[in-house]
């Protein structure tokens, strides 16, 4: 029995509410930090409590991840029997990224250059704008917040690679590959933990992976059961608040 597509003007709009819970959260915490940073005599600066209560709305950064592996597996999903697929993904998914954010990197890169007093925290002297045109890990970005995207621009090479698998469970083993790695440094104690990646290596072996992984099995067991539940159509995406 064939279960009809919904059509493609559809949204799934948990989704859509989850990720404005998670910006919301994301922007609560950096608003914290540029005010305890600019006006460290204020309100906020002499009430640690509040400052911790608004930290911990770094946890939205993990709910865009678990976001990412749910729709970003349903995209692959779609095309993975499709002429050229892993191109039309990848291409698709770099778009969505880089062409918002290189204006963003551009100007903020040239704005700190010209005004280094414009952050309390960045340094114009070492942006470097390979890293931030190209996401490289490195932490070095003009938009200090892009560490987030270099995460997202892995697991799209990561999909687009067991993409052009032919069997399903060399797919899986590649997805999971990185987790693993994660976990296998997590129990030797040697996890770089949950931070920017500023190499290839602690990119690979950041517990981030797993909720990656989480996102991907949650889209597989979603379209399986409740296929009506899979339907996604976003706008812009809202990792850029990241």
């Amino acid at each position: 029995m064939t279960t009809s597509m919904p059509t493609a003007s559809a949204r799934n709009h948990f989704l859509d509410a989850l990720r404005g819970i998670a910006a919301l959260l994301v922007l609560l915490t950096h608003l914290q930090s540029s005010l305890v940073a600019f006006y460290s005599g204020g309100w906020l600066a002499a009430h640690p409590v509040a400052i911790s209560v608004l930290e911990h709305g770094a946890i939205g950064v993990d709910v865009f991840f678990l976001i990412s592996g749910f729709i970003v597996f349903l995209s692959a999903r779609r095309v993975i029997h499709a002429v050229r697929g892993v191109r039309i993904f990848l291409i698709k998914r770099f778009l969505r990224i880089f062409l918002p954010y290189w204006p963003i990197a551009l100007v903020l890169g040239a704005a700190y250059a010209l005004l280094p007093g414009l952050s309390a925290t960045a340094d114009p002297m070492q942006v470097n704008l390979l890293e931030s045109l190209t996401l490289i890990p490195g932490g070095d970005y003009s938009l200090s917040v892009a560490w987030t995207l270099t995460f997202e621009v892995f697991f799209y090479l990561l999909l687009g690679v067991a993409l052009a698998l032919r069997r399903p469970r060399w797919r899986w083993c590649c997805i999971a590959a990185p987790s693993l790695f994660a976990v296998v440094l997590l129990v030797m104690g040697v996890s770089p933990g949950f931070a920017q990646a500023t190499s290839p290596a602690t990119l690979l072996a950041s517990p981030y992976q797993l909720e990656f992984l989480l996102g991907c099995a949650v889209a597989l067991l979603t379209a399986q059961r409740w296929p009506q539940m899979a339907v996604l159509r976003s706008s812009v995406p809202l990792q850029f608040g990241l």
